[in-house]
């Protein structure tokens, strides 16, 4: 099985990159090398990808994580060997408990809307009767990141190699989900 993850230098990324390269040919694209916000670096990953049998949408820049999983669903869309897995967020459960200066700085709203539409988008095609190729949702809880240690968060986290273990076992137990939620 090949597969394609995007944001694979750090974080999430670097843990699912590095666990399934030992049993699994996997390329790994980064924001350092390649930016998902220019439409020619995110063909550029596609073309790169088209052997892959499925391709993790995990590296967030902005809100350009939805534009890369608009471009490779278009592309993949009409062949049902193919699988797409969107990595989303706990994150975008939250809701506002504390002042709401306070909630914008710890859950930044662009991430949060982002995430919520990368859910939305997931599952209308997932069951989209159109749409040949799998599509799922993984919503990791709070994982020990960077982007997370930033915002002081201090809840019981995730390791990024939990999330990258709980994603393997949904790879390799064959079975398409539409959406899993999982923390610590």
């Amino acid at each position: 099985m090949k597969i394609a993850v995007t944001g694979h230098k750090s974080g999430i990324g670097k843990a699912i990159y590095t666990l399934l390269s030992q049993t699994h040919t996997v390329i790994g694209f980064d924001l350092d090398t390649v930016n998902i916000e220019i439409p020619q670096d995110r063909k550029s990953i596609i073309e790169q990808s088209k052997d892959c049998d499925i391709f993790i949408n995990n590296a967030y820049a902005r809100s350009y994580q939805l534009s890369m999983f608009d471009d490779i669903l278009l592309d993949w869309k009409d062949k049902d060997s193919k699988y797409i897995i969107n990595v989303g967020s706990i994150m975008q459960y939250k809701v506002n408990t504390g002042s709401q200066t306070e909630d914008v700085a710890l859950f930044p709203p662009q991430y949060i809307n982002s995430k919520k539409t990368l859910r939305k988008k997931t599952i209308s095609n997932s069951l989209n009767s159109e749409v040949k190729c799998k599509v799922s949702i993984i919503h990791p809880g709070f994982t020990r990141t960077q982007m997370i240690a930033d915002m002081g968060i201090s809840e019981p986290q995730l390791e990024p190699v939990d999330v990258a273990l709980q994603l393997k076992h949904i790879i390799e137990s064959n079975l398409h989900f539409l959406e899993i939620t999982f923390s610590r």
